[in-house]
């Protein structure tokens, strides 16, 4: 299945949720969203205040991620944030 099979039409329009636009943040800052997806997904933000606020925390969550890893921070920490970073996309280690 497509991403643009997940939509749904309301009043002849293709529209997307905010379940599927939360899915998307990272594609659609990233551009990595085709044309069609990506005025989907910039046509739900018109009328999404919520989804608004949060492509807006996103962003700056990936802001200070990047001016904490160019400070200079102990090796230590940043392996700890990597290995974390890793846990949660991947689920914990089995040892």
């Amino acid at each position: 299945m497509t991403n643009i099979t997940r939509a749904y039409t309301k009043g002849g329009q293709k529209q997307i949720t905010c379940k599927k636009a939360t899915s998307l943040i990272g594609a659609y800052v990233q551009a990595n969203l085709s044309s069609q997806m990506s005025l989907l997904f910039e046509e739900h933000l018109r009328v999404c205040p919520d989804c608004v606020a949060f492509l807006s925390t996103y962003k700056k969550t990936l802001e200070l991620a990047k001016s904490f890893l160019a400070a200079d921070a102990p090796v230590e920490s940043l392996a700890r944030i990597r290995n974390r970073i890793v846990e949660e996309r991947d689920g914990p280690k089995m040892t």
